[in-house]
């Protein structure tokens, strides 16, 4: 939804980029106690684990990327 009111323009840029960034915290929370929970680790070990995920899909994204520029 968050994605879907950003690119309509109902809200003023600055405001949309809050609201999205929000939104990415909060995934990134939701992730982090999904894996603390579903592996049964302490909290930095989760974090561990959602740090590990986002920076293979950063280094995923940059090379499909790469693939058509």
């Amino acid at each position: 939804i968050a994605t879907a009111i950003t690119a309509a323009d109902l809200l003023p840029e600055a405001l949309a980029q809050g609201v999205a960034f929000g939104v990415t915290l909060l995934v990134i929370v939701y992730e982090w106690f999904v894996a603390r929970v579903a592996l049964q680790v302490s909290g930095l070990t989760g974090a561990g684990v959602v740090a590990l995920d986002l920076a293979v899909g950063i280094f995923l994204n940059g090379f499909a990327q790469s693939l058509y520029q």
